[in-house]
């Protein structure tokens, strides 16, 4: 038996005391793997992939080098990353919700915790999103919509609910108003899966 880490490989006896090469082994614990007790070209004594026969060791530290090239290639390309992962964000844009509301529905405290961190490491970009949302909002009140009974609306929302706009202020087919008879109650989470969205029982045809 021989040790890698802590792990157990399969080397006979003989191999080990009269350094004869052993038979080729398949592990019991893994089918994946296979061990022959000859180190790989790169010196490892590690298992073997039975796919295409390729060293572990090795393959953990081509993964390894493959992440610094793309850190590195991120850290110097900024721009272009952000174009890209807002590219890939948009292209899979229900799933990165639903993936999204999974990970907050599984631990908010931690996402909550998180979004802590960015605004207080980006305290200029959160006044440029709270300045644009503001200003999105000013837009949509119109010269007679009622902002005392809209403000006590806000006031009396049951704690873990949100104030929600049936018809989205930032639809991508229609705009609502800010306006009382546009709002309503939601769960949060409930508020979160909606989004911007109209929700069909509002669509007349």
């Amino acid at each position: 038996m021989f040790l890698l880490n802590g792990e157990a490989l399969n080397i006979t006896e003989d191999f080990m005391s009269n350094g004869i090469e052993p038979s080729y082994q398949r592990l019991p614990e893994d089918s994946r793997f296979y061990c022959t007790g000859k180190p790989c070209k790169n010196g490892h004594y590690s298992k073997r992939y039975v796919c295409n026969n390729e060293c572990v060791q090795c393959r953990l530290e081509k993964n390894a080098s493959l992440k610094e090239q793309q850190k590195k290639w991120a850290d110097e390309n900024k721009d272009r990353t952000s174009i890209l992962n807002k590219k890939r964000y948009y292209r899979n844009l229900e799933k990165e919700r639903a993936r999204s509301r999974k990970k907050y529905a599984d631990n908010p405290q931690r996402v909550n915790e998180t979004n802590k961190k960015w605004i207080s490491k980006n305290p200029k970009l959160r006044t440029f999103y709270a300045a644009k949302s503001r200003a999105e909002l000013r837009k949509r009140i119109p010269a007679w919509a009622d902002m005392n009974a809209i403000r006590e609306f806000y006031k009396n929302c049951p704690d873990g609910y949100h104030v929600d706009h049936i018809i989205p202020l930032r639809g991508k087919t229609v705009c609502g108003l800010h306006v009382l008879n546009n709002l309503q109650y939601l769960p949060a989470s409930e508020n979160q899966r909606k989004f911007n969205k109209l929700e069909a029982q509002y669509v007349y045809a």
